[in-house]
């Protein structure tokens, strides 16, 4: 029981880290469109944790495992954590798609022409 809260408590705090990590890269995000991203920037906090303990999973014990399906039907099977992996791994890159896509509409297309005056001035 010890353990389990130890890791719990781990978890939480790599989740935390990864959060403030996030919320680092996403502050652009205006504030009216923030409201509306940000439980998905905590789903991906929590994804970024659980993928690299699929990882480190995976690394121990391999992406594929033996099963035995009666008494003479045995064979391998791509393992539970790759499988998990997969499905987060996707989940997780949906989601940074879409804040990536909400951090490009963050950035007014006055501010894209000034930045574009601004370079092609410097190079005159």
């Amino acid at each position: 029981m010890r353990r389990d809260i130890l890791e719990k408590d781990e978890k939480e705090k790599q989740i935390k880290s990864k959060l403030t990590k996030l919320n680092k890269i996403f502050r652009e995000i205006p504030d009216d469109r923030k409201v509306v991203v940000n439980d998905l920037i905590q789903n991906c906090a929590f994804l970024a944790v659980e993928l690299e303990d699929l990882q480190e999973k995976i690394k121990e014990n391999g992406s594929v495992e033996k099963y035995t399906n009666g008494a003479n039907q045995w064979g391998y099977k791509v393992s539970s954590a790759s499988q998990a992996y997969n499905a987060l791994a996707k989940t997780y890159t949906t989601n940074i798609k879409v804040l990536l896509g909400e951090l490009d509409n963050g950035v007014s297309k006055a501010d894209t022409k000034d930045k574009l005056a601004d370079f092609l001035l410097k190079k005159k």
